[in-house]
């Protein structure tokens, strides 16, 4: 999938002079929010998937990685 949004905020964080890396979460999410093509939620590395869950229910792709990733946590 290709993301142009993402790959702007890249590009506006190095002009800007910003050398830390502070991942796809923050720059995707300081350009408009969180949604559905948020490289990191579509990893399943979202840092806050309760805050995102009405994202993820409403994709069947989404909702297929965090089951999987529900069903590696021990309970």
């Amino acid at each position: 999938m290709s993301n142009s949004k993402i790959e702007f905020t890249r590009m506006v964080g190095s002009l800007s002079g910003d050398t830390n890396n502070h991942g796809d979460c923050f720059h995707y999410g300081s350009f408009g929010g969180c949604d559905s093509d948020c490289p990191q939620l579509r990893r399943g590395e979202c840092d806050c998937p309760g805050e995102n869950l009405d994202i993820i229910m409403d994709d069947e792709e989404l909702m297929e990685v965090y089951k999987e990733l529900l069903k590696d946590v021990e309970l």
